[in-house]
């Protein structure tokens, strides 16, 4: 049995039971962290880091106070393990992206326990998990809140993903972008077609917002989210009816390879004002430099919030940003 101690540094050796014996031993080391936004701002982001084997081995949950960045410290018994990680954006409070925060990691397992052997056990577990997530959030949170959530779990070389919203994943390969989640907002072409095809929504410009476009009559920049009970009630106030914002998660898979270097994990703090490939050579320029992934996660934050003040008055960003970086050792 091994145990590893780091602080700021997440290390983690997958050993799953069943890999095939002619891959790679893929070891993980993961670096996250969370920035707290404008001050009196409620924290509203999550990050969950968990190993999971037939049990929740260790889990880490992350979030900010108002006076500092916490970074994350980790104890893990890794014998057999896969790895999970969620991150979490919350909109009109915390409450639904605290409750994910405590209870998808959770939840997996026990479905990933119920489908075991069963054909795409880990797709539906994750997919089920989010399912569940929205049908709890809307039955216990009366206020307006949601959040996004984005997904992910490594076993075996094979990297499931499972999102809804605009947190996004990246996988780089090679010092380029391999494969992302597709955010769903109002620009994203498939979701306008989806909310301009329902009687009464539509997607309007948000001018002198730091968003482009919102939709109506929701009136939010996200298309896709957990929770927002009061955008999901019928008429009468008595039933969900999903109109403009739906909750459908959408699902990613990809084997990984001595290729993929890293993947990237965050909230839309980031992607609003960086490219995949922009963050993607950020990260990769501080992997050559020597840095810790904790750091690269905090200076990657901190290059977001410059950007995203870069020309306003004051200059203070009001969002909360969360990064989580992965990084695959072969």
């Amino acid at each position: 049995m091994k145990k590893i101690i780091v602080f700021g540094l997440l290390v983690v050796f997958l050993t799953s039971l069943g890999m095939e014996n002619n891959k790679d031993l893929l070891t993980l080391f993961c670096g996250a962290s969370i920035n707290k936004g404008k001050i009196g701002k409620p924290q509203e982001d999550g990050v969950t880091l968990s190993l999971i084997n037939n049990s929740l081995i260790n889990f880490k949950t992350l979030t900010s106070d108002l006076n500092k960045q916490q970074e994350n410290f980790f104890l893990a018994d890794t014998s057999g393990s896969a790895f999970f990680c969620g991150v979490y954006d919350g909109h009109g409070g915390n409450f639904v992206s605290e409750y994910l925060q405590q209870n998808c990691h959770k939840r997996f397992l026990e479905h990933l326990i119920n489908n075991n052997n069963q054909e795409n056990a880990i797709k539906n577990s994750l997919l089920a998990t989010l399912k569940d997530m929205e049908t709890e959030a809307l039955n216990k949170f009366k206020q307006s809140g949601g959040s996004t959530a984005v997904i992910s779990y490594i076993k075996n070389n094979i990297l499931y993903v499972a999102y809804v919203g605009d947190s996004r994943l990246v996988l780089e390969k090679n010092g380029n972008v391999l494969s992302f989640t597709r955010d769903h907002k109002p620009d994203n072409e498939d979701e306008k077609k989806r909310i301009l095809a329902i009687k009464g929504c539509s997607i309007e410009p948000d001018f002198g917002k730091k968003y482009p476009m919102r939709t109506w009559p929701s009136s939010l920049n996200v298309t896709r989210t957990i929770g927002d009970l009061k955008n999901k009630l019928s008429a009468n106030g008595q039933t969900i009816e999903y109109k403009d914002i739906i909750a459908d998660p959408e699902y990613l898979e990809i084997e990984l390879d001595k290729g993929n270097r890293f993947i990237i994990q965050a909230t839309d703090g980031v992607w609003d004002v960086m490219s995949n490939k922009q963050a993607v050579d950020f990260v990769t320029e501080g992997l050559n430099n020597g840095k810790a992934l904790d750091i690269i996660a905090k200076e990657l934050i901190a290059e977001a919030m410059r950007l995203d003040v870069k020309g306003k008055v004051p200059e203070v960003s009001n969002d909360n940003i969360s990064v989580v970086i992965v990084r695959l050792g072969w």
